[in-house]
């Protein structure tokens, strides 16, 4: 079985306002980008499926009847994918660690004026704005990488 490739998730806020608009429309337009990569990535694993499940299969007329020696050719087919299932992996839970580490540096930049803004409606507005746009600008720098991770991990593949 062919390795799923994991989902990168990138914090929404639930309160809704005009500003966020744009937050929300740059996180959905990351997910997309990242769904659409991670869609070609399982499309180019195809032909590695294949070429190991033919392996697995030639394990069985091959060898004959000793299940010890078709299980440890068929574990050893699986070996290439199971290396690219786990660089592919890699590459994507980097690219989920970055966003986070860039919402969360986002977060901790605003914290101090958290306190002052408490009773002041038109500072939290001000401070909601700045969230806003250091979401937005976490995945903008993040945009960028996605063509470099497509490439390493078609290089994964092509190398399995």
């Amino acid at each position: 079985c062919a390795p799923r490739v994991p989902h990168v998730f990138v914090a929404q806020p639930a309160v809704a306002q005009e500003p966020m608009a744009s937050m929300q429309d740059a996180a959905q337009d990351l997910q997309k980008q990242v769904e659409d990569l991670q869609g070609r990535v399982q499309t180019n694993m195809l032909p590695l499926e294949k070429k190991m499940a033919q392996c697995a299969l030639d394990c069985y007329s091959k060898i004959g009847a000793d299940y010890n020696a078709i299980h440890q050719c068929v574990e050893s087919c699986q070996q290439g994918m199971q290396v690219v299932g786990k660089q592919v992996k890699r590459e994507m839970d980097s690219l989920q660690s970055s966003v986070q580490s860039c919402q969360q540096t986002v977060v901790k930049r605003l914290e101090p004026r958290f306190e002052a803004a408490r009773n002041d409606p038109e500072a939290q507005n001000g401070l909601q704005r700045d969230f806003d746009q250091g979401m937005v600008q976490c995945v903008k720098d993040t945009m960028p990488l996605l063509p470099d991770i497509e490439r390493r991990i078609n290089g994964y593949i092509k190398q399995g």
